[in-house]
């Protein structure tokens, strides 16, 4: 069965994409949730300025679904732009996805939400444009704060945690000195096993430091470097 999207017959889809925003402009905490899923679904582009609106929605389920749907609706768009052959064309995604990372880094940066900090994280995570990857660049070198510890979650592990991922996976060779200074520091050894296994899936210079720990770090260093080589071969 094919997957429907707004490309898909576009005057009955134009019809769906209105119902949706509308719903998820005036309907219930329910409606609005479910509408901001549908409109990420579909990849409705039409709804990015609606979805960045629902940001601020007082319900914050409302505002972590509309999240995931600007954070799938960027991500096509960088597809979208690195495959258009138009230049004009590719030019119009781009400044989307400019508005889409603002508006998703402003949540990850100033929610009261901890768990909105985190969805908008994730969504910048799975982007991997130039200016996402320079966010998540400063989400990894930037310092705790109290604010985001609340007794036994701490919000700032996960979204550094979802940083480092981020970084490896899009093979980022700038964050390799700040990936690096992570693991000698020492103070990072719940998400050490993540911080070698990016630096490995980078490979180059990352992957030099891996191999530097796994000759000469110390024996808790050797077994993860180790991890982490072996992590990547089997990817």
């Amino acid at each position: 069965m094919q997957e429907m999207s707004s490309e898909n017959n576009p005057s009955a889809s134009h019809a769906i994409v209105e119902a949706l925003i509308k719903l998820l402009e005036q309907g219930d905490e329910a409606d609005r949730c479910y509408a901001a899923r549908a409109l990420g679904a579909i990849n409705a582009k039409d709804s990015a300025s609606n979805l960045q609106a629902s940001l601020l929605d007082e319900d914050v389920d409302v505002c972590i679904d509309s999240v995931e749907a600007l954070g799938k609706l960027g991500a096509n768009a960088v597809l979208l732009g690195l495959s258009e052959k138009n230049s004009e064309g590719e030019a119009y995604e781009k400044l989307a996805v400019t508005d889409i990372v603002a508006a998703l880094n402003e949540v990850a940066s100033f929610h009261p939400d901890d768990d909105a900090k985190l969805a908008a994280a994730e969504a910048l995570a799975k982007m991997g444009d130039a200016e996402s990857i320079s966010i998540l660049l400063k989400m990894l070198n930037e310092p705790d704060s109290e604010d985001s510890y609340n007794g036994e979650w701490n919000a700032h592990w996960d979204i550094q945690r979802l940083a480092i991922i981020s970084l490896g996976q899009h093979r980022v060779l700038d964050a390799v000195p700040l990936l690096q200074q992570l693991v000698i520091s020492g103070e990072q050894q719940d998400i050490e096993q993540e911080l070698l296994r990016a630096l490995a899936q980078i490979g180059g210079e990352g992957g030099s430091v891996v191999i530097d720990l796994l000759r000469n770090g110390q024996p808790r260093l050797r077994r993860r470097a180790a991890r982490a080589l072996g992590d990547c071969v089997e990817k």
